[in-house]
């Protein structure tokens, strides 16, 4: 709502309802992993058990939404050995 608001300091005049220039995502800290799993790790496992997953499928970095099956999997990961599953 703020894009559309002239009283909030991000407000954009070229944005409208029907044609938005950004969103907002709302995301939550839930906890610290046990170790690092890395986008290297990650995408040893794009064609399989991460399939789902948009963040190996896009070109760049970005946020976006973890399927559940997904986020279960890595936290498995941080259990074991890196590349131990490969």
């Amino acid at each position: 709502e703020t894009a559309f608001n002239p009283e909030e300091p991000y407000y954009d005049p070229k944005a409208s309802r029907d044609n938005p220039k950004w969103f907002l995502v709302h995301v939550e800290f839930r906890r610290k992993l046990e170790r690092l799993v890395g986008l290297a790790e990650l995408k040893r496992y794009a064609s399989k058990e991460l399939l789902a997953l948009p963040l190996l499928k896009m070109g760049r970095l970005s946020v976006s939404a973890v399927p559940v099956e997904c986020w279960e999997f890595i936290l498995s990961l941080e259990k074991m050995e890196e590349g131990s599953r490969v």
